[in-house]
């Protein structure tokens, strides 16, 4: 296991520990709590998703990329299915959860993954 995952593996139980936290003593009346909660748990779907599609990227991987890189591309990856997910979950805690708005977030995560795409592969070629 490369060293820098031992950094990645604390933190992310350190950021699930601080979620925890936010939901058991936070009340969820205030707004500034409900905006924690939601930054914590992208926080740590984005840490423990990258984690797993690391690992199982890695295996058939190893040879072939530095294990940095690979890291890096799945916490892209895994960073715009957290912020759908929790984009998601507060659409149906503030009531907007309809097709529509399921649809526009959709596309708006899609250009967002085309916008980095692009950028670095101009980057790449400068």
């Amino acid at each position: 296991m490369p060293r820098f995952l031992y950094s990645v593996i604390v933190s992310t139980i350190l950021a699930l520990i601080g979620l925890m936290f936010i939901i058991w003593k936070l009340s969820p009346e205030m707004m500034v709590n409900k905006l924690l909660f939601f930054v914590g748990l992208t926080i740590v779907v984005t840490l423990g998703l990258s984690t797993i599609f690391y690992y199982l990227n890695a295996t058939r991987k190893k040879l072939f990329v530095e294990p940095r890189n690979l890291y890096r591309k799945q916490l892209r990856r895994s960073f715009l299915i957290a912020i759908f997910l929790d984009g998601l979950l507060a659409l149906k805690f503030w009531g907007g959860f309809t097709k529509l708005n399921i649809l526009l977030f959709f596309l708006f995560i899609l250009a967002l993954e085309v916008f980095i795409n692009r950028r670095n592969t101009t980057q790449m070629v400068k």
